[in-house]
């Protein structure tokens, strides 16, 4: 069997509170918020997605350990 780097992604939903003088303004505050503090994101029905463009075959060869060259050619690699 071969192995593969499989790219998804998928959607939350949540409510936040902000305190602002207008709505231009909660919502700039709204995008400072940190993602680990939103309050009970919910999945987005039917978000989730596969990347099929990017899907990348990995090494499964016994004695390639530490080989990370794939990264390379992934998005946001170096």
């Amino acid at each position: 069997m071969k192995k593969f780097i499989v790219p998804v992604n998928w959607q939350v939903s949540t409510n936040v509170v902000v305190e602002a003088t207008d709505e231009y303004e909660a919502g700039r505050k709204a995008q400072e918020i940190h993602f680990d503090s939103m309050p009970d994101p919910e999945y987005v029905v039917d978000s989730f997605e596969v990347d099929y463009g990017v899907i990348r075959e990995i090494s499964t060869e016994k004695n390639k350990t530490g080989d990370f060259s794939a990264w390379n050619n992934m998005p946001g690699g170096f």
